[in-house]
């Protein structure tokens, strides 16, 4: 399986003594009838587009 990375996030997560900067990456790999999708390193979804034809840098996919 092939990962690409699709975005790249800088993010400030907690409150006060708590507060830390993070990056959020999201990255997707090819699937049979759509695309496995990761981020925060852990979390996984399933995006259905059976062509494959999500741009991740089209304007209406932000």
């Amino acid at each position: 399986m092939k990962w690409e990375k699709v975005d790249s996030s800088p993010v400030t997560i907690g409150e006060g003594m708590l507060k830390m900067n993070a990056t959020i990456t999201v990255v997707r790999a090819k699937v049979p009838g759509g695309w496995l999708v990761v981020y925060y390193g852990a979390n996984m979804i399933f995006y259905p587009d059976p062509t494959h034809s999500w741009d991740p840098n089209a304007p209406e996919s932000r």
